[in-house]
């Protein structure tokens, strides 16, 4: 069975649309509809039903679709296991990082991948670790870096290995002209002082959210902003629009770290790849850059 044909008709069904499928796959419109009647006629029967611009599976597509996933996935598996016989490092990396992950904790180690490796075609995907985890279960990345450490996001599927690289002590903070800063020079505060005003927290279903949810037992903030990286929401603590629970490692002059009567929140930031799958020459070569690089 054609792998063009298959990835064609699996961008068709998660992007509802030809035209979507072509800018995915990097091809004309006219080759996705190609690819698709040459794959329905192959099957003998209708996979994809197109009602105006919209484009859904039909029944037997439905049923096409879980199977031409494990069909795709076993492809590359094999394409792989073929591939390491050749000891060369060369080929294509899919890898998924987190924003806070590649901005503050890999640049060192994909430079030096990069440098070192300069056959290799590095495909990185910023994405949030729900993604991550996603992803690596789905066959969409080979490996993936991403926060770890949360019973929403840990290892539910058994599938899905990790590995923790680096721990990330968290810590409440706030501008250095924030009411709370001043009030936190005479006295230790209660987790419940901070939850009078505004908090800047990531967006809800984030794993660093669930992980700050746990440190705020229960309580809700009086109102709170959300925002999509850490970085905005550094941003916003340093003007002033309310306390965050940041990376130690992130506070600058600007900020000051809150001391409260309760153990500060951590995280752990590491490694997922999926177990049943044979790592590639480029990612085997890439762990090993990892490992040097953070002893």
């Amino acid at each position: 069975m054609d792998k063009a044909n298959l990835e064609t008709f699996i961008a068709i069904c998660e992007t509802g649309s030809f035209s979507k499928a072509a800018d995915k796959l990097f091809v004309t419109q006219p080759a996705i509809s190609k690819r698709l009647t040459s794959l329905e006629e192959q099957m003998n029967c209708q996979l994809i039903d197109r009602i105006g611009k919209k484009a859904s599976p039909t029944a037997p597509g439905d049923i096409f679709y879980q199977h031409a996933k494990k069909l795709l996935l076993g492809m590359n598996e094999c394409k792989t296991a073929i591939n390491n016989l050749n000891k060369e490092v060369q080929g294509s990396l899919n890898l998924g990082i987190s924003h806070h992950i590649g901005l503050h904790r890999l640049p060192l180690t994909l430079k030096t991948f990069a440098s070192t490796y300069p056959k290799v075609k590095l495909n990185l995907a910023f994405i949030e670790s729900p993604e991550a985890y996603k992803k690596i279960h789905q066959g969409e990345l080979e490996i993936a870096m991403a926060t770890l450490g949360h019973p929403n996001f840990d290892n539910k599927d058994t599938q899905i290995l990790s590995k923790t690289i680096w721990k990330d002590p968290l810590c409440f903070a706030v501008a250095s002209q924030h009411p709370l800063a001043t009030k936190n020079n005479s006295e230790t505060l209660n987790i419940s002082d901070l939850l009078k005003y505004t908090a800047l927290i990531p967006k809800a279903d984030n794993a660093t959210w669930h992980i700050i949810q746990d440190a705020f037992k229960g309580q809700q903030p009086i109102h709170s902003i959300e925002a999509n990286s850490l970085e905005s929401i550094r941003m916003m603590t340093t003007i002033g629009l309310g306390f965050s629970v940041l990376p130690r490692s992130m506070l600058n002059a600007e900020l000051r770290g809150l001391a409260l009567n309760q153990p500060n929140p951590e995280r752990y930031l590491g490694l997922l790849h999926h177990k049943s799958r044979t790592l590639s020459n480029p990612a085997r070569a890439f762990l090993q850059v990892l490992k040097n690089c953070n002893p």
